[in-house]
């Protein structure tokens, strides 16, 4: 009887393990920094669910008042140096009719889908006007976010500011299901000017058949921040995606094709790169429409 001596396999068949890939604490400390990235990530969304969910909730329970609307309004106004508006009945009727028709409608725009007009409302009222002006808005959870918005773009604002506007009625309705987007709440602003009262600035009606959608911003929407703001935040969190991309393409392709370990390189940079998106994430998230 002969023993024969096994052959060794060959070397391209052999298992390679190199000292990167043994589980030993060596190999789980190449990880440890990405912990608080992920940390960071999940509790992002964490809070830009809580938001989403309070504004809804917020916004269902009506956190809104005409009295509220108003005096931020004029205080607006008083800051601009403009004379305040003073509450009208009968254009608080035609905003209050405007709002519930969108809700019975479920539409979104000056003009509803019969093809009457915000004038046809202020004209139902009573109001005998020489000038009107229209501001909707929809999607936001207290008054201060919705003049926010109003004020921050420039037609809205037009509105809020023109000095020829002497009076102004609030309409806040409530739907269940908004044009399929859950509880939300509409407000309408109907401004005018009687007839015989002098005009002291510009008309301004060139919002009352536009059917224009404005999405606004958190950040907007909280502060009054600027459309340049956002445009800001929103490229700096891009420039920090596409950091991280870049930094660790690299990283990976020097494990595939160089079998480098996979460890991440200034830790502390990948963490603010992870928190910048994720911040600008959640300050530029859609939370109300004006029009």
């Amino acid at each position: 009887m002969s023993l024969t001596q096994s052959k060794k396999p060959k070397s391209y068949l052999r298992k390679r393990q190199g000292a990167h890939h043994r589980q030993n604490k060596r190999y789980v400390k190449t990880y440890w920094p990405y912990l608080p990235m992920l940390v960071i990530v999940f509790l992002g969304i964490g809070i830009n669910s809580f938001l989403s969910h309070r504004s809804s909730v917020l916004g269902s329970e009506s956190n809104f008042s005409v009295a509220s609307l108003l005096q931020s309004t004029n205080s607006f106004r008083s800051a601009d140096n403009v004379q305040t508006l003073v509450e009208n009945t009968s254009l608080d009727s035609a905003a209050q009719n405007k709002a519930q028709d969108m809700v019975a409608g479920n539409y979104w725009a000056h003009v509803s889908p019969t093809g009457k007009s915000p004038l046809s409302f202020i004209a139902s009222s009573g109001y005998l006007y020489q000038l009107t002006g229209e501001n909707l808005a929809y999607g936001f959870s207290d008054y201060k976010q919705v003049l926010n918005a109003w004020m921050n773009s420039p037609e809205h604002r037009a509105n809020m500011l023109n000095s020829s506007y002497s009076n102004i009625g609030f309409g806040i309705a409530q739907s269940p299901n908004y044009q399929g987007k859950g509880p939300k709440v509409i407000v309408v602003a109907e401004f005018g000017q009687p007839v015989g009262a002098a005009a002291s600035g510009q008309p301004v009606n060139s919002n009352l058949s536009a059917s224009t959608v404005v999405p606004v911003s958190r950040i907007q929407a909280l502060s009054g921040a600027s459309v340049w703001l956002v445009a800001a935040i929103t490229l700096i969190s891009f420039a920090a995606v596409v950091a991280i991309f870049i930094r660790h393409g690299l990283a990976f392709k020097r494990l595939a094709y160089e079998s480098e370990a996979f460890i991440s390189h200034h830790p502390l940079l990948d963490i603010v790169l992870v928190m910048i998106c994720t911040t600008g994430v959640i300050l530029t998230r859609t939370v109300g429409i004006i029009s």
